[in-house]
């Protein structure tokens, strides 16, 4: 089974745009967007990744992940707070606040193909060079998403 054999889910279609159109607005990021293979997910610097579960026909898994710099200037750009100024919990907030965000207009823009889901509550992994394994890789979609300052990876994946 491939991403196309999906039928009646719109995340392929909707997962880079809703991404782009919400830190455009909240961080004012102007992101180009590339595939990513497994590979780039773990040569990427993560520091933490945020996750929610679209719970529905197919469960869903939004993954979110930023290295320590990506993760700062989300809280910078959305809360004001300066570099040095920043706490480990309002970054963790943050990041979970912005993949509440992320999953909440993603499961908005699909409604339309008759998909209904359920968001479960956004938690966050933490740890330097962290990333996130199953035992068999479920079929999925990840990208990477830059600006001239920013990057950061996103997922999602069908279970």
């Amino acid at each position: 089974m491939n991403i196309g054999e999906i039928k009646g889910i719109e995340f392929g279609n909707q997962f880079a745009k809703v991404i782009k159109d919400i830190m455009n607005s909240t961080s004012n990021l102007n992101l180009t967007v590339q595939n990513a293979s497994e590979e780039n997910e773990k040569e990427y610097p993560s520091f933490i990744t945020g996750i929610m579960v679209l719970q529905g026909t197919r469960d869903v898994v939004l993954t979110l992940t930023f290295s320590k710099m990506a993760a700062a200037e989300i809280v910078k750009s959305l809360l004001g707070i300066k570099y040095d100024k920043m706490v480990d919990v309002e970054v963790y907030d943050t990041v979970m606040e912005i993949t509440n965000m992320i999953a909440g207009r993603l499961k908005t823009a699909i409604i339309a193909t008759g998909e209904h889901y359920q968001l479960t509550t956004p938690f966050v992994f933490v740890g330097a060079n962290h990333f996130i394994g199953a035992k068999t890789r479920p079929i999925g979609i990840v990208k990477k998403f830059k600006d001239s300052h920013f990057e950061m990876l996103a997922g999602v994946f069908f279970l």
